[in-house]
This record gives structure tokens, sequence and C-alpha cells, in this order.
């Protein structure tokens, strides 16, 4: 841009949608300026429908594990030792989180549109959706003040002395504004964004019964995909991408603790799954027929109360071929390499990666997205800080306990298939060895634990390929998805009785 335009230019933005942190990219360029251009759509969008105002929610204590009186003084504790007496919140989980509410603005998340001031004294809460007189009356009691989503633009009424303010989330609207009131402010991340990453014990027990429950959903649903579609194809049956899409919400819906996806649902075959994000879009003419040899990437995820899910599986309708069961099999070896991994606790993720794409190096493979992100509880399915990436950050923190992320890694041919292998993990200690006692190595150490209970299907797997160990990891996952899930069955019905004998046949293929 600078070589094109040497005098400068200018570029024009709707300061509602980029946030402080592009504007701190773009000023390293001084030879850009940044223009308010509002969007044109407000003009031309005459029928424009009202925005989403859905009732609030309180998030049971049983599950979030710490009241909000509790979040409170923990975030006030951080905000003393920064000497700011005033911290806002403008990204919706870290308020969902803060104030134990959900909501249900935001397609796939449940959350409420606001905006928070949290000072010595007192939390403001600037949100218009309604709620009932018990959780008012609680928020209330908690030292929380409710106001009107709109009465946010009048917060140079309240004589604040300093701000504290999140770069990633604050938009450029709310940064001209609290600018404006030439007060003293700190850009820096949201000490919410920390506290919520480490979820309570009563989080982790909940997302791993959330977890087994979606797991059983899927277990179902590739079941049907393996045992039924390839016979309803050759019958004559037309099935779609999009059919595949609505089958998966059936099985999920059949769970009465299930509310929604956690995201628009991903199936792509064969070259579809090449791209990595690509989702059905029937209306749009995207929407590819199966067909006995279609290679599936299936990448979803639900939202329960108890949990958030995030679950990618690839599978073959019949026999793949010998390349398809290759790159699937590195792409499984660096799935399992970080699965199996014992860490130090002052390890990153990011400095973890190169364990999972290792496997793939070694055969000239990669791929360019991340390996994991964060996932919340009953929150955004992408969840800051933890991040699997190669590319590294000055602000990436160590693992920390009960920190939940997902572990996925891919490899995409272009026009030909790709492959995505998803699993959600727990970070948890790993017990101390005689070893490392007796050297007096006082290093904590951290491994993963899977939450996801999904089988690997054994025919995309060549195990000429895989290790000793790799193999005896991937056969005690397999039995592992066996015996968490079969208590779930009714073996009385047949229809689990057929999905139990699936289940074994997919952990005795590998043994």
């Amino acid at each position: 841009m600078h070589d094109e335009h040497p005098e400068g230019i200018r570029v024009g933005l709707d300061p509602s949608v980029y946030y402080h942190v592009h504007q701190e990219l773009i000023s390293k360029h001084p030879h850009v300026t940044l223009v308010d251009v509002p969007s044109p759509l407000d003009d031309i969008w005459a029928d424009r429908p009202a925005l989403p105002c859905a009732p609030l929610r309180e998030h049971p204590l049983s599950i979030a594990g710490l009241s909000r009186a509790d979040k409170l003084v923990k975030v006030r504790e951080i905000m003393t030792s920064k000497k700011h007496k005033c911290l806002l919140l403008a990204g919706l989980d870290d308020i969902a989180w803060l104030f134990n509410i959900r909501g249900g603005d935001i397609p796939y998340v449940p959350l409420a549109r606001a905006y928070a001031l949290i000072t010595d004294e007192r939390a403001h809460l600037f949100c218009s959706s309604p709620c009932d007189e018990a959780l008012q009356a609680a928020l209330v009691q908690d030292g929380v003040h409710l106001s009107p989503y709109e009465s946010f633009h009048e917060i140079g009424t309240l004589g604040l002395e300093s701000l504290w303010a999140d770069p990633q989330t604050t938009n450029l609207r709310v940064d001209a504004m609290i600018t404006a009131l030439n007060i003293p402010i700190l850009w820096e991340t949201s000490p919410v964004q920390w506290l919520k990453s480490i979820k309570t014990e009563e989080e982790i027990q909940a997302m791993k019964q959330c977890h087994l429950r979606d797991s059983l959903a899927l277990a179902r649903f590739f079941h049907w995909v393996e045992t039924q579609v390839p016979q309803l194809l050759s019958q004559g049956a037309e099935i779609t991408e999009q059919g595949l899409v609505e089958q998966l919400l059936a099985f999920r819906a059949r769970d009465p603790t299930f509310l929604d996806p956690s995201f628009e649902t991903i199936v792509a075959c064969d070259a579809n799954a090449a791209v990595v994000h690509y989702h059905p879009e029937p209306e749009l003419g995207a929407n590819a027929q199966l067909h006995r040899q279609a290679m599936i990437l299936c990448d979803s995820g639900g939202q329960y109360e108890q949990g958030t899910t995030d679950v990618t599986r690839t599978v073959h309708l019949d026999q793949p071929t010998p390349l398809q069961r290759d790159i699937f099999t590195h792409v499984l070896r660096g799935w399992i390499a970080v699965q199996r991994a014992v860490f130090p606790s002052y390890q990153t993720a990011s400095m973890l990666d190169s364990l999972c794409r290792a496997p793939m190096w070694e055969v000239g493979l990669d791929f360019m997205h991340g390996t994991g992100h964060g996932v919340g509880c009953y929150s955004v399915v992408h969840e800051s800080p933890p991040r699997f990436s190669f590319r590294a950050l000055p602000s990436d923190k160590a693992l920390k306990c009960n920190q939940v992320m997902t572990v996925e890694p891919g490899c995409y041919l272009e026009k030909q298939f790709g492959v995505r292998i998803e699993n959600l993990v727990c970070v948890e200690e790993w017990e101390k060895t005689a070893l490392g006692e007796l050297c007096g190595d006082a290093t904590q150490m951290h491994h993963f634990v899977p939450l996801t209970w999904v089988p690997i299907q054994p025919r995309l797997v060549n195990q000429a390929l895989l290790s000793p160990r790799e193999k005896a990891w991937l056969c005690r996952y397999q039995a592992q998805c066996v015996t968490r899930l079969m208590p779930l069955l009714d073996m009385t019905k047949e229809e689990d009785q057929q999905l139990a004998a699936w289940l074994h046949m997919q952990a005795k293929a590998l043994e």
C-alpha cells in the first residue's frame, strides 16, 4: 500500500466493528490515516429488524462454582494491584462470566448485549435485556447497578479518574468516547479473560458430563453415517451435506439438556473439506451430494447449560485410497502426540504447538491454522487466552490446570479432500515420578486429559505408520470411548444394542 501511495492514504472504516488493537497496528504505518465511515447499511436497510433483546438468565452457582460477589472480589484485587479504580468490560463473554448471567442475543452463543464498569465500590451493568425480579434483586444485593444499554454512552457523568480497557474487545467507537474523557487509560488485556479461562472444579465436572452426552449424540450420528448412509445411497436416495447437518442436529436434540449448536456446523464432502471453514449453504448452491466413495469432514459443537463442545471427525463411507489413509494417519499422529504430552507447568500452549506438527513435518505436511483454542463453559466456543499456534505472542502465558482447549490438527489437499481431527482436552497435574523426586526436581508437570469420547474411524488408519506407543494410546482411547459411553445406553432398545456393537467394533478393529 505504501509503495502504491507514497504520499499517504486515507482508509475508511466502521468504528463499531474495528477495535483499539487494529488502530495500534495501523498506527505503525504513519502514511495511513483512519477515517470513521458509518456503515452504509444504516441508510439503505429500511426494514432492518430490531436488535435481539432476549431475557437474562441466572447461570447456576452449582455449575459456575464461584458467586458473582466472589468474582468481583478477585477482579478488584487485580485492579488494586494495577492501581486502577475502574475497569471497562466490553467483551460479552467476560461480562457473562463475571456476573453469572447468560442471554440469547447472539447466534450460537448464550450472551447478552452489554457493557460493564467495575469500580472499587460498585459494578455497573449496562444491559437492556429483561430479567425477572429474582435475578434483578440478586444483582442489586451483590452491588450491581443495572442501567439501560444506551446509557453506557453517559459514563462521563460518573466522575471517572482513570480507566482500564481491553484493546482486543474495545471497539473504536467506544475508544473515541473514553478518550474524550481525557483521563489516563491503561490498555491491557482484561483480568477477567485469564480468570474465566481457569475453570472451577464445578465447571470441569459439568463440562465432563455434557461432553459425555455430546459424545453419545456424535456416536449415534457417525454410526448412522457409516451403516445407514451407504445403504440409502445404494437404494438411490439423495443425501446432501446439509442433510447431514440436519441429521446431526436431530441426534443432539434428543438430549433434553441440549440447547443450541455452538457454531455453524461444518459438513464438507471431498474437495469441499479442503476449504478449512467451508459449510454448506444450499441457497448459494454450496451443498454437495454424497456418494458411496465420499470422504466427509464434520466439525460441530453444542451448547448445554453444563458446557460448550467442539468436535471434529473425518470419516469415509467405503474404502479410502492409500493417500487418504496416509494423510489421515499423519494428522492422527500429531493429534495423539499432543494428548500424550507431559510438559512443565511453565510451558505455553504455543511452545507445545510443534509437538502436534512434528509428525506431519517429517513427511513434508503442515496446516496453516491454529492447533487449538480455549473453550468456554456454556459460553463462546473460541475463548481467550489459551491458544495453540505456531504464531507465538509475547502475551502468551503458561498453561494452568483446569484450562480447557481444543486439539485440532488438519491437512488440506486442494480440490481433493481435507482431514481434521479435534478433541477438547483439559489441563491437569501429572503425578510426580520417583525419578523426579530422587533428583530433587520440584518442577510440576502437566498433561492433557480428553473430554471428548468419539471413536476414530479404524478404516482410515494406516497402522503401519503408527509407533507402538501411538498405537497403544489410540487403542486405549478407543476402549475408553466404549467404557464411558456404554453406561448411557439403554440395552433394552435395539437401536442402542446396535450402537453398542458398533462401538465395540471401533475399538477391536485397532487391537
